[in-house]
């Protein structure tokens, strides 16, 4: 990947995580490359490519983003995260996706936690698999 397709990778994951509603500082700077360069690797090795095609971006985006925020969480570093904005509903394009009825609607923190596995869920197989080559 060039340094013009990363830069615009990057700035793609932190208009992503704002509207998920977290804002990015120049600290989580260095974990968000850090897991851009983790999951294009794993691309490159799963597929036996060494060039990831310009189509896998929004998925690269989508999977940096949910990984970031997850991880935050699990370190117990999301602090003043306003769960209930971040997960009320989710616009991209024309798709919009929300999680307030049945189960998912018991705290605004289990929204968050559902969104984010759906957000990472079927990767693999939308993004690798395609693109997989033989050893």
């Amino acid at each position: 990947m060039d340094a013009t397709r990363r830069a615009g990778v990057l700035d793609k994951i932190k208009e992503r995580l704002g509207h998920i509603g977290y804002t990015v500082t120049d600290a989580d700077i260095p974990s968000i490359e850090f897991m851009l360069d983790y999951t294009l690797d794993y691309i490159k090795i799963q597929c036996n490519i060494t060039e990831i095609n310009p189509l896998c971006d929004s998925a690269i985006v989508e999977k940096v983003a949910a990984e970031f925020l997850s991880r935050k969480k699990n370190m117990n570093l999301l602090e003043n995260f306003d769960y209930e904005r971040g997960i009320k509903a989710i616009t991209e394009g024309d798709t919009k996706v929300e999680y307030l009825t049945g189960d998912d609607a018991k705290t605004p923190e289990s929204r968050f936690d559902k969104c984010i596995n759906e957000m990472i869920r079927g990767f693999d197989k939308k993004v690798i698999s395609p693109f997989r080559r033989l050893r």
